[in-house]
């Protein structure tokens, strides 16, 4: 993980493009010292938000997510959210994907750009 948020960071610092773009970087990027503002220095951050039952219910068969190799994944879902949970909140939008399709999220971020 650590090597994989190093490689998040380099990018938005140092190789993000110029021109408009749209950047998914994953949940734990901006918790890192002043990478929010920097994120937001960038452009518009947008988080898109789901409930712990959510995130446990989409990531319950996968098997890549190394922060939820744990006998306990719904405990350390919360454990995580509760630790990024004001960070989210300080980005410029907050779209609640509880029960939307990916269209629905997708015009979501449409309607706020």
């Amino acid at each position: 993980e650590s090597h994989f948020r190093t490689l998040e960071k380099i990018f938005i610092t140092q190789e993000l493009p110029r021109e408009r773009c749209v950047i998914s970087c994953g949940g734990g990027l901006c918790v890192h010292p002043g990478m929010m503002n920097t994120l937001k220095s960038k452009g518009i951050v947008i988080c898109l938000w789901a409930s712990p039952n959510e995130i446990i219910k989409r990531t319950k068969d996968e098997k890549g997510r190394p922060l939820l190799a744990t006998s306990n994944p719904s405990q350390k879902i919360n454990e995580i959210l509760e630790v990024r949970k004001s960070i989210y909140q300080s980005a410029d939008h907050i779209v609640q994907t509880d029960g939307l399709l990916p269209e629905e999220v997708t015009q979501h971020i449409l309607d706020i750009l």
